[in-house]
């Protein structure tokens, strides 16, 4: 069995939109505690200066950051799981991603509980 279409696109299109919303959601806390923030070296107190000084700016270049970080992530994951990536363990026999089956066993050990 393998992942359907239906479900591949509704499994990247809640992704992105949840990159998207989480990137937005973290910078908008950040930069309204940052006035909170103490810059302990000079080179951190010019990019705090230079921040106040193009509020717009830095937001949107800190959503964006956030966003490619966490896509790449997700990016890394998908190649593990599609085969084309492997992690370090030599052990390491593989994974699938594919449509639940009507017979699933409902009590297994999820990974987000483990992680």
């Amino acid at each position: 069995m393998k992942l359907s279409e239906k479900n591949r696109r509704i499994l990247l299109d809640y992704l992105n939109g949840q990159i998207d919303d989480y990137s937005r959601q973290q910078t908008e806390s950040f930069l309204s505690s940052i006035s909170a923030v103490k810059p302990y070296g000079e080179a951190e107190i010019k990019a705090y200066q230079a921040m106040q000084e193009n509020v717009e700016g830095s937001r949107l270049l800190l959503e964006r950051l956030l966003q490619l970080n966490a896509r790449e992530l997700f990016f890394d994951f998908f190649c593990i799981i599609d085969g084309v990536g492997d992690p370090e363990d030599k052990d390491w026999s593989g994974v699938l991603l594919m449509d639940k089956p009507d017979d699933f066993d409902e009590h297994v050990e999820f990974l987000h509980d483990e992680f």
